[in-house]
């Protein structure tokens, strides 16, 4: 990097420098009736629906999480972030992570270089359709079209029942998947979205539902495709066909509104019903309803219009194909494959129940997370399949070019979606367009890009990527249903390179494991070597979800206190919203419980219901009650934004080290219990701090039991700026990075000048001080 003169980097007016942007969150209980039907949903800080994150490329985004559900555990995957460098914060239970027990939190950071449509959800034993789902956008400042305003779409399949019931209930245990009761635009049946005449609008569409692909209509406007899952294309004027959406996909499209205001119009979205009912030869019920409307409003004082009626749509036919879209870069197709791999996927009974499997194998989660495995069996072990149990587990080579073919064999569609990557796609099939064969001669020089595809129901798909991000990463459907009956498998991904190139977990992710209990370190049973004994290996249907049981230890469901945090360091606030986000059902600050339903909820015995819950199947395994309740902060939807700075630290050679920093656990085969219990985090009402947390460095210098993990040496100096008066200070503070990993040696920091903050990234120390020596 060239040297710059730190005077210069601090007055220089024009410098935009990529910011933290911190959120604080408790997850907790809300009542909430989206479609009319009231029912508890998981919400953040006391309000539903989630908030949408807006960040820009570059940002770092830092969110700690506090579960104060009480009686379920839960994780946040961020979904479509390629986490390079930093898969420990992918949020996939069992995979990057232990899930977080009630009463526990835990921290979760990572850089934002992807610019596009994103969104997050829990990824814990099929929790996000209970409402744990929200938009995530990386704003791009120089995005390559135009446009004047934008605003999101989120489309879902919505349930009165919590998931837990229905995946303990009698229709998963016969190996189908409940039908959802509504569907929603927004996570209402009534959004409004206000638009100005004769703009140009960015609509970004996210799919956020549990099992059915949607399909929409913005009526009497055209829509061109732009980005699909964080990759922009070459425009694609959609004319007269329809866009669709699997789960777990996005898109976004240009529309131009039109020249007056004389008319409001509708806004039709659809559930897929052959997936739903057709391909599965089950019948439709009477009255069934599979449709949502919204409305873009020119003018509030004019009425809002029926949705359009379309007759019989063919959907080989009267779709896009978004297989034929063109990536804007027009990265061309990888070649030559290295690694082939061929997934035959498809339903069986496996040890008498009705489960998915890949190569005849269905998933079954480990004891020990599949990337804790891969950093703690040793270099021996971590690249042979067998350590890591029965989660489908593929080890690929670095920098390789990776070709899978996805069979399906299954009466219906799947959207396949993979982890820490986008994939070329080369081709797909039809519906019924049969098994891989080999490529046609048709396919493009330069494939779309994407994150999630949907495969066709006894058909196939060819998908390619370079294995260029080591990590341990999902590939699954995004169905929830088959999630949980074991449709998935796990990328090994160039498991040589991690000690170079995997940061360790944070402290909160190893406290998280002890409370929940999980161990840490080892195969997947937690044994060394290739000694699975102790793993299960049985297969079993549906289910109690999230349900906290706490059954694998013999502490109560609460976590361990967090070590006090060391002393805080300034934080950007989070970007605003766009101001044309469409409109969605009130936040309630606080909302009541059904009379039922204990507030926030207390832990007993059985899963809370409201009192205008239908009834449902009574769980197997009864959740037992916490020793304590976490209280709830105040919400908030975002760290709250400091009216001043803060003061420049007081002026000495080097800043003492805080001697409540916590230190690194000990190592061990199985986390350690907890021992005390926290309350839920004080609201922050006017504070600008938050504490960034480190990995916590290795317990001894083998760092046995613990990844390598980097340390960090602060400096904190006030000298007298030359160009101001004697008595006006200019303070430099100097955070250095070091690391057993050459390419984590950083340096980095602040200036403050005049109550101004100036950041500083990958400063050589010593040009630091020359700068001012001069």
């Amino acid at each position: 990097m060239a040297k710059l003169s730190l005077f210069a980097l601090a007055t220089w007016v024009g410098l935009a420098a990529a910011k933290d942007v911190y959120l604080n969150w408790n997850l907790t209980w809300v009542n909430a009736g989206p479609d009319g039907y009231e029912r508890p949903i998981i919400g953040i800080n006391g309000q539903w629906p989630c908030p949408q994150i807006d960040v820009t490329v570059g940002d770092q985004l830092i969110v700690d999480v506090y579960n104060g559900l009480g009686n379920e555990s839960t994780a946040i995957h961020w979904h479509g972030m390629h986490q390079q460098g930093s898969g420990v914060m992918d949020g996939a239970v069992g995979v990057t992570q232990c899930p977080l027990p009630p009463g526990s939190q835990m921290q979760y950071h990572f850089d934002v270089n992807e610019a596009g449509t994103y969104w997050y959800h829990s990824h814990n034993a099929g929790q996000f359709p209970d409402g744990l789902r929200g938009v995530l956008v990386v704003h791009d400042p120089n995005p390559p079209f135009h446009y004047d305003e934008e605003f999101t779409l989120t489309l879902s399949d919505w349930y009165h029942q919590e998931m837990p019931d229905l995946l303990s209930g009698p229709v998963v245990a016969q190996g189908k998947e409940p039908f959802p009761d509504s569907a929603l635009i927004n996570d209402s049946t009534n959004t409004k979205i206000k638009v100005l005449p004769n703009k140009t609008y960015l609509v970004r569409i996210v799919c956020i539902g549990n099992w059915p692909g949607h399909f929409w209509v913005i009526d009497g406007h055209e829509m061109t495709v732009v980005e699909v899952d964080g990759v922009y294309t070459d425009p694609y004027p959609a004319g007269d066909k329809f866009l669709r959406v699997a789960t777990g996909q996005r898109m976004s499209v240009l529309i131009k509104t039109k020249a007056d205001t004389s008319k409001n119009f509708a806004i039709w979205d659809t559930m897929d019903v052959n997936m739903l009912f057709f391909f599965e030869n089950r019948t439709m019920p009477e009255n069934y309803n599979p449709n949502a409307t919204a409305w873009l409003v020119y003018d509030e004082a004019k009425p809002l219009p029926e949705p359009p009626v379309f007759g019989e749509i063919d959907f080989n036919e009267d779709f896009v194909d978004d297989v034929t879209l063109v990536p804007a870069d027009h990265k061309p197709l990888l070649e030559p494959v290295d690694h082939q791999i061929i997934l035959e996927t498809g339903g069986a009974l496996v040890d008498g129940v009705p489960r998915f499997t890949v190569n005849n194998k269905t998933y079954i989660a480990p004891k020990v997370p599949s990337l804790y495995t891969a950093n703690t069996v040793g270099t021996e072990f971590s690249s042979n399949p067998d350590v890591y149990g029965q989660v489908n587990p593929f080890i690929l080579k670095h920098n390789e070019i990776v070709e899978i073919v996805i069979n399906n064999h299954h009466n219906n569609l799947h959207p396949w979606h993979l982890h820490g990557h986008q994939f070329q796609v080369l081709q797909r099939t039809p519906v019924d367009g049969g098994y891989y064969s080999g490529l046609s001669s048709n396919v493009s020089a330069t494939p779309i890009r994407r994150d999630t595809i949907m495969v066709q129901n006894h058909g196939h798909t060819v998908i390619r990527f370079k294995a260029d991000n080591p990590g341990v990463w999902m590939l699954h459907c995004h169905v929830e249903w088959h999630v949980e009956v074991g449709l998935m498998a796990t990328i090994i991904e160039a498991p040589e390179t991690f000690a170079n190139t995997v940061h360790a977990p944070p402290k909160s992710h190893y406290d998280a494991c002890a409370a929940y209990p999980q161990p840490v370190s080892g195969n997947a049973a937690g044994n060394e070597g290739l000694d699975l004994t102790g793993l299960n290996t049985t297969a079993t249907v549906g289910g109690h979800g999230a349900l906290y049981t706490n059954k694998k230890g013999t502490k109560d469901s609460t976590a361990a206190q967090p070590s006090q945090q060391p002393s805080q360091q300034p934080s950007q606030a989070a970007v605003p919203k766009p101001s044309t986000k469409p409109s969605a059902p009130e936040p309630q600050t606080e909302a009541p419980k059904p009379s039922t339903k204990p507030s926030a909820p207390e832990p007993q015995t059985e899963a809370p219901k409201p009192s205008t819950k239908p009834s449902a199947p009574e769980p197997q395994t009864e959740a037992p009650k916490p020793s304590t309740k976490p209280s709830a902060p105040e919400p908030q939807t975002e760290a709250p934004k400091p009216s001043t700075k803060p003061s420049a630290p007081e002026p000495q050679t080097e800043a003492p080290k805080p001697s409540t920093k916590p230190s690194a656990p000990e190592p061990q085969t199985e986390a350690p219990k907890p021992s005390t219990t926290p309350s839920a985090p004080e609201p922050q009402t006017d504070s600008p701090n938050y504490y960034y947390e480190e990995s916590p460095t290795a317990p001894n210098s083998n760092g046995e039991g613990y990844w390598p993990a980097p340390h960090t040496d602060e400096t904190t100096i006030s000298i007298d700026n030359p160009d101001k008066p004697h008595d006006h200070h200019l303070t430099i503070h100097e955070e250095t990075i070091k690391s057993p990993w050459a390419n984590q040696n950083t340096n980095t920091g602040y200036v403050i000048d005049d109550g101004k903050i100036y950041q500083i990234k990958d400063s050589d120390p010593n040009v630091i001080l020359d700068e001012f020596k001069d």
